[in-house]
């Protein structure tokens, strides 16, 4: 599925009671590649019909300079130590986020962040998903399932032919591992530099390429 048709699917899912657009509204939906600048990344939809009251959601790569990414990230960041001993923590920090390597993408519904997530580039056919974390205040809406397909999609079209991610061991972990195992996502080895511990695992996912 294309990054906007899995924009309009979310929008659709959280927004049942609402009217919605006509199959003609995906081609108006911005498709963000960190190949290539957006002229305009915050239009999502041009003349598309849709209730002004519910904005449509976008997913655009992150603005450094949002404090409101970063208080998510901070929270983020806290939850992710509080969950793991010292020393097993590989959570990027803000610093880490900015390197060339790392695609940081956020999903927006009008003014309201609903979540984040990473594709870090591991070669010219391999990535890894880093920092995927929900708003507090949009948790259960399908947000994760949104990002998490977005970045799928992209590695596909990058012609990735595996996605991997390292992760915590234990009940926090739980939520994230059933939306990744049902996603497909399977226990793996440890990957580009990491070592398996107890107190993390690691999930892989086979892709085909689309190139």
């Amino acid at each position: 599925m294309p990054p906007s048709s899995i924009l309009l699917a979310w929008y659709r899912r959280v927004n049942p009671g609402k009217r919605r657009s006509s199959d003609r509204t995906t081609a108006g939906v911005a498709r963000l590649a960190t190949s290539r600048p957006l002229e305009n990344p915050f239009a999502v939809v041009a003349g598309a019909e849709r209730d002004i009251r519910t904005p449509m959601p976008f997913i655009k790569p992150v603005d450094f300079g949002d404090d409101r990414v970063k208080a998510l990230l901070t929270r983020h960041l806290e939850g992710m130590h509080a969950n793991s001993p010292p020393g097993h923590v590989f959570a990027l920090d803000w610093s880490e986020l900015q390197k060339p390597e790392i695609s940081f993408y956020a999903l927006w519904e009008g003014e309201d962040l609903l979540g984040f997530g990473a594709l870090k580039e591991l070669g010219s056919r391999a990535g890894e998903i880093k920092s995927m974390r929900t708003a507090d205040a949009h948790l259960r809406r399908g947000v994760a399932t949104t990002i998490l397909d977005y970045i799928v999609a992209e590695a596909r079209q990058r012609g990735y032919t595996r996605l991997s991610l390292e992760t915590g061991s234990g009940a926090a972990f739980e939520p994230a591992l059933k939306l990744y195992r049902t996603y497909g996502f399977i226990e793996g080895g440890a990957f580009d530099g990491y070592e398996k511990s107890p107190f993390n695992q690691f999930l892989h996912l086979e892709l085909v390429s689309t190139q």
